[in-house]
This record gives C-alpha cells, sequence and structure tokens, in this order.
C-alpha cells in the first residue's frame, strides 16, 4: 500500500481522496498544477552517476505520491522525515499505475513538510523523465538558476555556487567557492562605499585591481586555449604526448601525419587547459594538408596561448620566423627534440629546450606555461569577476568614474549585483542553470 499522507499545505493537494476528487481518480493522465509546487535538478552539468532533483511548496508530496511506489509497502501515514525510502518510479504517463519493481529504481527522502528530495540515475534520458512525470503530476519544473537566485539574496553569491558545478579542478573550485563565501560581493560593496564618501581615487583603484583579475576568473568555468603550431616533423604532437602523460595523438616520422586539430583537456599547476595540436606546414603539401594548416591558422587567432614548436637539429627557417611573426600575441616558443645535438646552437629565439621522446624539459615547459596564462597566483579570499556581465558592468563603471561621472559609475556596480534573470529563466550571460 502506498504512503498517503506527508503534511502537505492546506491547498487542497494534502490528502489521497483530495487528490482522487480533483483528478477523477488515479489513473487520470494529467493532474492540475499544483500552486508554488516547483521541482528542479540541481545536478551541474556533465556526466554523473547520480541526479538529485528537489521538489518544494504546497503539494509536493502530493506529486511525489503520483509517481513513486516504495519498494516496501508503508502504512496509510505520513511519509517518514528524514528517512531514505527506496523505491520504483513511474515514468509512463498513467500515474498511480505503476507497482512495485516496475518502473525506475530511485531513492527519496522528505527533508520538511513541504521539501523532498530526489536521488535518482544521473543519466539524461532518466532524469528527462522523472522532470517530465512530476510536470504531468502538476509540478513547475524551474531551472536551478532561478531556483538559486529565488533563496539567495546575493545575486554575485548564486552565481558562485551555479558557476561551482563547472569547476574543473579542486584549484578553481577553491577559487569560486571564495566568490560564494562573498569575496566578489563584499569588494563591490566597498567600491560602492567608497563612491558614497566621494573617495573616487580609492574606487578607481579598487575597480582595477578587479579587472586585473578577469583574464583569470573568466577561464574559472572554460579552460585556457593553447594551440601547438610550428612546422611539419618538429615533433608537436610527441610533445603533446610527453605533456598529457598518455599517447593522445598518433605519431610517425613522416611528414604530415596529423591534418586536423586535435584537442585534448588536462590542468596544469591546478588551471583548465585546452591543448590543440595542429598540422604543421610544409612545401609539397596536397590539399588535404592544406585545408589542416588553414585550421590551424584559424585555431591560432582564438588561443590564449600559442606553442611554437620547432626542431632544434635543423636550422631556424623562414617559415619559423614567419610563424613567430604572425601570432598575435608573443608566443612560447619551444625547441623539441635536444636529444639530437650536442650543444643547441645560439642563433635561435628564447625558449623552452625539450626532448618530447624523453620528456626532458617538459616540467620546465610547464611551469613557463602556468607563468604565462596565471602570472600572478591569486591568494586565498581574493575577490574575482568570473562571468562577462561582471566585467562588462565594472568596466562600465571605470569608464564612467574617470569620464568623471560619478552617478553612473554607481548605476553600473547596482546592476552588477541585481538580483534578476531574463525572460527564459537564465542569468544575462545565458547561464542557464544545471538542466542537462
Amino acid at each position: 500500500m502506498p504512503f498517503s499522507s506527508c503534511d502537505d499545505h492546506a491547498d487542497g493537494t494534502s490528502s489521497t481522496s483530495a487528490q482522487r476528487d480533483r483528478t477523477g481518480g488515479e489513473s487520470a493522465a494529467f493532474v492540475a498544477p499544483r500552486r508554488g509546487c516547483r521541482a528542479v535538478l540541481l545536478t551541474a552539468h556533465g556526466r554523473g552517476a547520480l541526479a538529485t532533483i528537489v521538489v518544494e511548496g504546497p503539494g509536493a508530496c502530493a506529486a511525489l505520491r503520483t509517481c513513486f511506489r516504495p519498494a516496501t509497502p508503508q502504512p496509510d501515514v505520513e511519509l517518514p522525515r528524514d528517512r531514505i525510502l527506496f523505491g520504483h518510479w513511474q515514468l509512463n504517463d498513467t500515474p498511480g499505475s505503476a507497482s512495485a519493481g516496475d518502473g525506475e529504481e530511485l531513492v527519496v527522502c522528505q527533508l520538511a513538510s513541504d521539501r523532498l528530495e530526489i536521488h535518482c540515475h544521473g543519466g539524461r534520458a532518466v532524469v528527462a523523465q522523472v522532470l517530465a512525470s512530476l510536470q504531468r503530476a502538476g509540478c513547475t519544473i524551474v531551472s536551478s538558476a532561478r531556483w538559486l537566485l529565488s533563496r539567495e539574496s546575493d545575486r554575485l553569491r548564486a552565481e558562485a555556487q551555479l558557476a561551482l558545478g563547472q569547476a574543473g579542478t579542486l584549484r578553481v573550485a577553491g577559487v569560486l567557492l571564495d566568490q560564494h563565501r562573498g569575496a566578489l560581493s563584499q569588494a563591490v560593496a566597498r567600491i560602492h562605499q567608497a563612491l558614497r564618501a566621494g573617495e573616487t581615487d580609492t574606487a578607481a583603484t579598487l575597480l582595477r585591481t578587479l579587472l586585473g583579475w578577469a583574464p583569470v576568473g573568466l577561464h574559472l568555468t572554460r579552460p585556457w586555449r593553447i594551440v601547438i603550431v610550428g612546422r611539419a616533423n618538429v615533433g608537436k604532437s610527441s610533445l603533446l604526448n610527453a605533456v598529457l602523460g598518455y599517447s593522445r595523438a598518433l605519431v610517425h616520422p613522416t611528414p604530415g601525419t596529423t591534418r586536423d586539430v586535435l584537442t585534448a583537456s588536462t590542468a596544469i599547476d591546478g588551471w583548465p587547459v585546452e591543448f590543440a595540436d595542429t598540422a604543421g606546414s610544409r612545401a609539397g603539401a596536397g590539399e588535404l594538408e592544406r585545408a589542416g594548416v588553414q585550421r590551424a591558422a584559424e585555431h591560432a587567432t582564438r588561443a590564449d596561448l600559442i606553442l611554437l614548436v620547432s626542431d632544434l637539429s635543423a636550422p631556424w627557417t623562414t617559415d619559423d620566423q614567419h610563424l613567430l611573426a604572425r601570432a598575435t600575441d608573443l608566443p612560447l616558443v619551444v625547441h623539441n627534440k635536444s636529444d639530437l645535438v650536442d650543444r643547441p646552437p645560439s642563433s635561435r629565439p628564447d625558449g623552452i629546450v625539450t626532448c618530447a621522446k624523453t620528456a626532458a624539459g617538459v616540467p620546465q615547459l610547464l611551469a613557463a606555461i602556468s607563468e604565462r596564462l596565471v602570472p600572478a597566483t591569486p591568494s586565498s579570499g581574493t575577490p574575482m569577476p568570473f562571468r562577462q556581465t561582471h566585467v562588462r558592468h565594472l568596466r562600465r563603471a571605470l569608464q564612467a568614474l574617470t569620464s568623471g561621472h560619478r552617478d553612473q559609475a554607481i548605476q553600473s556596480l547596482r546592476a552588477l549585483s541585481e538580483n534578476r534573470m531574463n525572460d527564459h529563466g537564465s542569468l544575462p550571460d545565458g547561464h542557464a542553470g544545471a538542466m542537462r
């Protein structure tokens, strides 16, 4: 026998009999939306073994009764509080038809009279079906962004909590956790205070300090892009494999083996990065190879850092110099194949000397990459803008301030801290929460 009562609020949804009266019996396929009852997926983006769904508000337990059947029959009393129940979730369109042994296996736990959690398989198909059945049972499905902002008055802290779900490393998670604990909010409040006190120089200094961390903050939820370029057969793919510690790219002595852009993600000094191994340029390349070289050039324009790899056993050529000059920002030069020379020639640009075959010089290369990406290491509690909207509003505030428009600077800071969403239930940069 399924449980039948769990302290729902008085809105006509708290008893099984009232449920039957409204829907015309347990076999009805649709339940009118329950006022205030909502369901939200809290699991972050990406693959996961388990997913967590919260159902809360008046009618939450009545919605649960429609879809969930405990494996062990419960007495006709309220759902036990703070106790995990294992059972089966009905995934079809006919509420009340599931019996023990049917449907998706999951667990539920009632945390309060109008709040419960569902823990199910983390696959997208299962999550989508559970949410769809809750919607048919009368719940409103809301994004995790909307749900968090309804519970958190500080928008910046709520955004940091959402961003934590996208953290790729422990180091990144630590920085975002500092923002969730109020580091960025407190920094913005100090700028507000300085502006209200007429301390414009202090406010400008604080704004510049915050914006100085933007290059790091904007990569907390997306990796730095590192593109490896160089002439054909200089050891770019071998170097990628040496950096990663496993064979990601095919390696062959024949020039032109790499013809497309090959990417691989890893972390350097705790910072998430994505490497792109590209096709090398050479005379006599065919049409397919030339297309690969063109793709390499396109990727290089979007790189946060370019590694220009050369063959230390061969002379520095005009093609090498052309690649060096074409880079938008100064690339990090890597002189590879050091095992083939007794002494590195002096007529080359400064760079890191490596041997991809033996991994000699790779630790020095990783240290140089880390220093180029993050020149200054943030200390614990460092405030940091981590979304494009943060940077945009801070820049507008600084521009207004340097132009003598203090009121406009205050308005830009207020816009940064406003707890608002767009019409699609997302945060203004399109952060749509955890729905996968």
